[in-house]
């Protein structure tokens, strides 16, 4: 009996060990105004998964394939069940026709890092943002995480204007309300198990996109102290 237990328990360690494969792991804090938010990424061959947790509220989190660019998976863990969420077409805008500044060269924690400014006219926003080339695989995060770290058209600009890297950090401000802040703490090459991009188990809620991008715009235009409210009234109807 022992000897059994102990291959069956090298067996299942073995599994673990299998289906693991590289991939890479992020961390950034972010402050909506006040509001405090915990955002983890992981990131693994085309696929990408992002859990958000605001203070005083549940986790979400969202799937995504670099080969599906206009839609994502939002997750009911309670449920087992995804909404399909489409991509905020505001980051298109929000680099039309956009001004860039190189300010200098400055560091962001451990990041040595190249700062610019962006002024938006189409959105009115100021962008402050850090880049930096300091992490060896930055090239890898860039498409995975530009969805909620940035925007695909804010590193195309970036590009376009020889600024070379990961964003290290971010400040949006409209000069009107709170400033949106978002800092990377940590970016590491890690064993990640492909099942946590995996919608296996998870059946379609039949919620309508119309209902979910109302609620992200809602969270988008209003204030950002008052977003954990509408955060909250989203996991209220399609569930936690």
């Amino acid at each position: 009996m022992k000897k059994y237990l102990l291959l069956s328990l090298l067996f299942i360690l073995n599994c673990g060990f299998v289906k693991a494969q590289e991939g890479y792991y992020l961390e950034i804090k972010s402050h909506y105004g006040s509001v405090p938010m915990e955002i983890k990424s992981w990131v693994q061959k085309g696929e990408y998964r992002v859990e958000t947790t605001p203070t005083n509220s549940g986790t979400v989190t969202m799937l995504g394939k670099l080969n599906l660019r206009d839609s994502m998976y939002m997750l009911d863990e309670k449920h087992k069940t995804y909404s399909i969420i489409p991509r905020d077409k505001k980051n298109e805008k929000m680099v039309a026709n956009a001004k860039l500044e190189l300010i200098g060269k400055d560091k962001v924690d451990k990041f040595n890092c190249v700062h610019v400014k962006i002024r938006s006219k189409a959105l009115g926003v100021i962008i402050d943002a850090w880049v930096t080339k300091d992490i060896p695989f930055y090239k890898e995060l860039i498409l995975p995480n530009a969805e909620f770290f940035g925007s695909p058209e804010l590193y195309k600009l970036l590009k376009s204007k020889n600024v070379d890297g990961f964003l290290a950090k971010i400040i949006v401000t409209d000069g009107k309300s709170a400033a949106i802040t978002m800092e990377l703490t940590k970016a590491v090459k890690s064993k990640i198990n492909p099942d946590l991009f995996s919608l296996a188990g998870y059946k379609n809620s039949g919620k309508s996109d119309a209902k979910v991008e109302a609620i992200l715009n809602a969270i988008s235009n209003l204030k950002p102290e008052q977003q954990h409210e509408i955060l909250q009234r989203l996991r209220e109807t399609y569930g936690e």
